[in-house]
């Protein structure tokens, strides 16, 4: 028994100790510092990364966690010394994260609340991360233009972004 609390009070130490809030953003991500990762992000290289969203799998009224991952990717970079110089960020929105992108006056009207996603998005354009939402999922939800925030750009299609990108030097995430 004394091993099984040993163990217990161990770990949470851990936990307890490394995370912090977030760098980059506020409130919103969580990161966990490790003191001398075995792996870790070259400081003085660039990262072009081009995040894929195309799910939401949030609860009502809460921030898409694809979102909040990708503040913790940023977060991570710059704890580890990356500068904002070195991080290329693009996010494409498709499939049921378009609706992430709507305005608050189009949200309320489609679901009854403001958008949950409106602010970190915000942060995430100050930032300096690209934003794009695909057409043809966009439209397909029968979404009108003057819905979308101002901060998304239109994408031909999801696939042409991913792809314009890939050839620029960018690596897509969609596995997070």
């Amino acid at each position: 028994m004394k091993k099984i609390i040993y163990c217990v009070i161990l770990l949470s130490s851990f936990a307890i100790s490394a995370q912090e809030a977030s760098i980059i953003i506020g409130k919103f991500g969580k990161v966990y510092n490790a003191e001398k990762p075995e792996s870790s992000f070259e400081n003085d290289k660039e990262y072009k990364i081009i995040f894929d969203v195309f799910t939401d799998r949030s609860n009502e009224g809460e921030v898409n966690p694809k979102l909040n991952s990708i503040i913790d990717y940023l977060d991570m970079s710059s704890q580890q010394g990356v500068s904002k110089e070195n991080m290329k960020i693009a996010i494409i929105f498709h499939g049921t994260a378009t609706k992430n992108v709507l305005n608050d006056k189009a949200y309320q009207r489609l679901f009854k609340i403001d958008n949950p996603n409106a602010e970190i998005i915000q942060k995430l354009k100050e930032a300096d991360v690209e934003l794009y939402v695909d057409r043809k999922s966009y439209f397909g939800n029968v979404y009108e233009l003057e819905d979308k925030t101002l901060n998304i750009k239109m994408a031909y299609s999801a696939l042409a972004a991913l792809m314009r990108y890939q050839k620029d030097g960018y690596q897509i995430v969609n596995s997070y």
